[in-house]
């Protein structure tokens, strides 16, 4: 067990010092506005940045 979480902590510093930990947003134009999602792990090579862990969304009418 004690490899387990030894192993686990190795991996997340490596996350946290390589930056894809960060927090990410993503725009898209929606019928009627834009919807901007803030994620974790957000990577650009994935679904244009889409945001891996979505915490927050908000929706933005245009006029």
């Amino acid at each position: 067990m004690k490899k387990v979480f030894a192993l686990s902590i190795i991996v997340l510093a490596a996350l946290i010092i390589s930056g894809c930990t960060c927090v990410g947003t993503h725009k898209a134009k929606i019928e009627g506005g834009t919807k901007t999602t803030s994620g974790l792990f957000s990577f650009g090579a994935i679904d244009n940045g889409y945001p891996m862990i979505p915490f927050y969304s908000k929706f933005e009418v245009s006029e």
